[in-house]
């Protein structure tokens, strides 16, 4: 118990490895071992490599005072399905929850999953949340999640539930389609779901909170005395022994208890929290002086966590302060991150002196951020600035309410450019359209007509992504309408009326009508040739020759893309050039357009530009019709090759881990024709894969998103 901790999982894999290497030995007396040869063993297996993927987030302490209640439950925890894990706010839930995942990694072969809902109020978005955060493809169906978890045994931590306890009720469903996936979450009561099992989490006991005070309290002493009537006035919840310990350094135990004593009333009846932990909490909201009490009700309002310099920006704090709080219990730290608990921040926040103005400088903060971003290349902000979006994604919701609420186009312009080409590359399309549908409202009556028109045109996208196509041929003509009212050279209006034509290219295409199809994406070629766009230009392009493929025109087809590509490589655009490249190696190809050898050299390059990038969608593409390409030319040796980098690629690629399967069993099918052995294609593609994930970079993921919404014609419009 000493060498492990006591933490019931490894205790438990430390005695059977110490078994096998004969650290503990058994004999008629019973099993023996010298302390010291235990504890290396201990070292060992924790240490140990063959462990399932645990994703979740740490402490810096260690777990106090749970051992017993783990001892206790495991049985319960491990036959059940659905727990929740009940109690108060500050009594530990977040931080057992994830001990739990630990303790059960065993029962989840393929990986346990912390998925955070704290500032999460839409029961309706339940199910897109677990999707995402899990990184599968997007979708709002539990039946259709179940699908594309497949078979994975999975376990997922969904903590701070109680936002969207509403929507819950779709867990039932989840699971029940899903019968290889549990499910751990936290709450301050019962979801009153049929496969739950509830465990309420206990206080402390008092000598455990004692263990916890002296462990926090660095470098202070406290006589046992002292302490016992200090943790009788907090009580010993462990968010309430924490912030007294944090105070250790300036006041003692018998001066902050007495201080307790002395406001009986503080805040005696705190939703979801009982009288000691409440007046704890009004404490040491006593001790800090009025800044201070704003600054942190500030960053109280923030939904998501935020960022040193966001906090500084948002609340006038000092990094001196953030710094304090920190110290102070009152920030918690989340990797890069800080957060405030939920049951401070509940406090905090309801007492701000001005609630309104506190609001107005959070969402200028998120603002600014989203400006930031969105001025990225194009490129950069695909990659890089769509993951900080992904990161600060209830934030930015925030500053876009407060636009709304307000009708400020001035911030109302980098919010939507921001959130319309990452909903378009994240799959985010209910949601989209509930965003700007009620942007497309507000701003009914504004005179920035350009505003009005990129708007609209989001509407048009978004109805088109979800089948809606009448509706969309609606929207998009009135968005060109009123683009063409604003529109100007160099002008952002005309982006949009470029974009606006793209999308009504996207709407005839989609519903069968390839001609006005063929005009609209020209349209949008021409404008953003006069705009200098050449990214976008090449993106339209595309557009253009999927169609004239799907008009039985390859040779025209061709020339667009040959066209494109010129346009790529003047930029310098890696990921758009290797997709294109694959595209038209594989159209000249189907069709005998150009001799063999000239396919080859085609997808060669973009083999290698992908490659240089690390960018896995274009080097499958690219390897897979190179391989096709080989076999043509009956280079068996050099088609296995290629296939088994295609395979590699596939197995490598992160950003779509739901269909990965799909393209990984499409390759391994064209490998036996070839006669290789698939035991060793896979084996060989595997080992690939390790050194790719380990020594390439991340590519930039602008022709990923594809921004066009046209579906490529190997796939039917629908």
């Amino acid at each position: 118990v000493a060498a492990t901790g006591g933490l019931p999982a490894l205790l438990r894999a430390t005695v059977m490895a110490a078994l096998e290497d004969g650290t503990l030995t058994r004999s008629p007396e019973g099993v023996g071992g010298d302390a010291e040869s235990l504890a290396r063993c201990a070292r060992r297996v924790a240490d140990g490599p063959a462990r399932p993927r645990v994703r979740l987030p740490t402490w810096g302490r260690p777990l106090v005072g749970r051992t017993d209640w783990l001892q206790r439950t495991l049985p319960t925890l491990v036959r059940a399905r659905l727990v929740v894990l009940t109690g108060p706010g500050g009594v530990g839930k977040s931080r057992l929850a994830a001990q739990v995942a630990r303790e059960t990694a065993a029962d989840a072969p393929d990986g346990s999953d912390w998925i955070d809902l704290r500032g999460r109020t839409d029961p309706a978005d339940l199910i897109r949340t677990l999707a995402e955060a899990t990184e599968l493809e997007p979708t709002d169906d539990p039946a259709e999640l179940a699908t594309r978890l497949g078979e994975r045994r999975v376990r997922w931590v969904l903590d701070e539930i109680d936002g969207v306890a509403d929507g819950a009720g779709v867990l039932t469903e989840l699971l029940r389609a899903a019968p290889d996936l549990r499910i751990v979450a936290t709450a301050r009561r019962p979801l009153h779901l049929p496969q739950e099992v509830v465990l309420e989490v206990p206080d402390l006991s008092d000598d455990a909170a004692a263990v916890l005070y002296r462990t926090a309290a660095t470098g202070a002493r406290a006589s046992d005395a002292a302490l016992a009537t200090l943790l009788n006035a907090t009580g010993t919840r462990p968010l309430s022994v924490e912030l007294a310990a944090a105070w250790s350094g300036a006041l003692s135990p018998g001066e902050l208890a007495d201080d307790l004593r002395r406001r009986p009333g503080l805040l005696a009846h705190a939703p979801g929290l009982h009288d000691r932990a409440a007046r704890t909490i009004d404490l040491t909201r006593a001790l800090m002086d009025e800044r201070e009490q704003e600054a942190l009700g500030t960053l109280a309002l923030i939904p998501g966590g935020f960022e040193p310099s966001q906090a500084r920006a948002a609340s006038g704090a000092s990094t001196f302060l953030l710094l304090a709080l920190t110290e102070r219990a009152l920030l918690q730290r989340e990797g890069r991150r800080l957060a405030v608990h939920a049951a401070i921040a509940e406090r905090f926040a309801s007492d701000l002196r001005d609630p309104d103005a506190a609001r107005r400088a959070v969402a200028r903060t998120y603002m600014a951020v989203a400006s930031d971003i969105d001025a990225m290349p194009h490129g950069r902000k695909s990659e890089e600035g769509y993951r900080r979006v992904d990161a600060e994604h209830p934030n930015l919701r925030f500053a876009w309410d407060a636009a709304l609420a307000d009708v400020d186009t001035d911030a109302l312009w980098p919010l939507a450019r921001l959130l319309r080409g990452w909903a378009d590359v994240r799959g985010r399309v209910r949601e989209a359209l509930e965003q700007f549908s009620r942007a497309d409202r507000a701003l009914h009556e504004s005179t920035n007509l350009g505003l009005r028109g990129w708007v609209r045109e989001c509407v048009a996208l978004f109805l088109a992504k979800q089948g809606r196509y009448d509706e969309a041929e609606t929207a998009v003509h009135e968005a060109i309408a009123l683009l063409r009212a604003e529109a100007g050279p160099d002008d952002v209006a005309t982006d949009g009326l470029a974009m606006a034509w793209n999308t009504a290219g996207v709407v005839a295409g989609n519903d069968g009508r390839l001609g006005p199809a063929r005009d609209r994406f020209e349209t949008a070629v021409r404008l953003r040739d006069d705009l200098g766009d050449a990214v976008g230009a090449a993106q339209a392009r595309g557009n253009v020759a999927m169609v004239l493929a799907m008009l039985d025109r390859p040779a025209d087809a061709v020339r667009a893309l040959e066209t494109a590509v010129e346009r790529y490589r003047s930029v310098q655009h890696g990921s758009g050039l290797s997709l294109t490249l694959a595209r038209l190696a594989a159209l000249r190809l189907e069709h005998g357009l150009a001799a063999v050898e000239a396919v080859v050299a085609t997808a060669q390059e973009g083999l290698a530009q992908a490659e240089r990038i690390g960018y896995a969608v274009g080097a499958r593409s690219c390897a897979t019709t190179l391989g096709d390409a080989l076999r043509a030319a009956g280079d068996v040796d050099g088609a296995r090759t290629a296939f088994e980098t295609a395979l590699s690629w596939a197995l490598a690629d992160e950003a779509h881990r739901a269909q990965r399967q799909r393209f990984v069993d499409e390759i391994l099918a064209t490998l036996p024709v070839l006669g290789y052995d698939l035991r060793v294609a896979r084996s060989h593609a595997e080992l690939l894969t390790a050194t790719r994930r380990s020594g390439r970079p991340r590519g930039d993921a602008a022709a990923r998103s594809g921004s066009s919404g046209l579906k490529p014609p190997s796939t039917r419009y629908r």
